[in-house]
């Protein structure tokens, strides 16, 4: 049995996050931090929040899954072409501008069943293997259920 724990970095870009889990997406430099960078650095946050004592007992049942920016970027590898299938931010607005012409309806309102419905498209294997490694922080996820044992 594992815990994934899902969280969206765009989470972080809001007022009411309490201060001590702000979170800065530059270096002391201002460069902007990478998605690997990101996910790292939040996934320390969990941890320092879930108790490294915790954490080091069960870490090989512990899946963390990062959306940079949020959920609707693991999405778009499904439904844009071009650049698009990578893009990390905004991804909301230019899924939203993919799926009205397929499904007739946006999720601007985050309803579950919208998702439920949009989302099927990760279910075909051959999409997914070849897909999910265009969204990076997607990738990253993927890359901890590879390194799964079999069984």
């Amino acid at each position: 049995m594992y815990v994934v724990i899902h969280l969206d970095s765009d989470v972080f870009r809001s007022k009411e996050v309490p201060k001590k889990y702000s979170f800065e997406f530059k270096d002391k430099e201002g460069r902007s931090l990478t998605t690997i960078e990101i996910v790292e650095r939040i996934k320390d946050l969990l941890i320092a929040e879930i108790g490294r004592e915790v954490y080091d007992k069960y870490s090989d049942r512990i899946l963390f899954a990062i959306a940079v920016d949020g959920i609707e970027c693991w999405l778009l590898p499904f439904y844009e072409t071009g650049k698009k299938r990578s893009k990390e931010k905004n991804c909301l607005k230019t899924l939203n501008q993919s799926i009205v012409k397929k499904f007739n309806f946006t999720i601007d309102k985050k309803k579950p069943k919208y998702y439920a419905k949009i989302s099927r498209a990760m279910l075909k294997q051959k999409n997914f293997s070849k897909l999910h490694k265009l969204n990076p922080s997607l990738a990253i996820f993927c890359e901890q259920l590879d390194d799964l044992p079999e069984g």
